[in-house]
């Protein structure tokens, strides 16, 4: 199986919440299509999942530029 995920805008707890509920293997890839920072409490967070994941990749949106 494979995740697409836009705009998680720094919403580390519903994106765990979608990551939960999607039922994903260990190794199944998580493409984000841009926008996963800013506006939301957690962007660290969400930075730092990313960055801890191999099979999470991010694609840049206008909110990383």
């Amino acid at each position: 199986m494979m995740l697409l995920v836009g705009d998680i805008h720094g919403c580390y707890e519903e994106f765990q919440a979608l990551l939960d509920k999607a039922g994903l293997g260990d190794h199944d890839p998580i493409i984000a299509l841009g926008d996963i920072v800013d506006r939301g409490p957690a962007s660290p967070q969400v930075m730092t999942f990313f960055q801890q994941h191999p099979q999470a990749q991010s694609l840049m949106g206008n909110h990383e530029r």
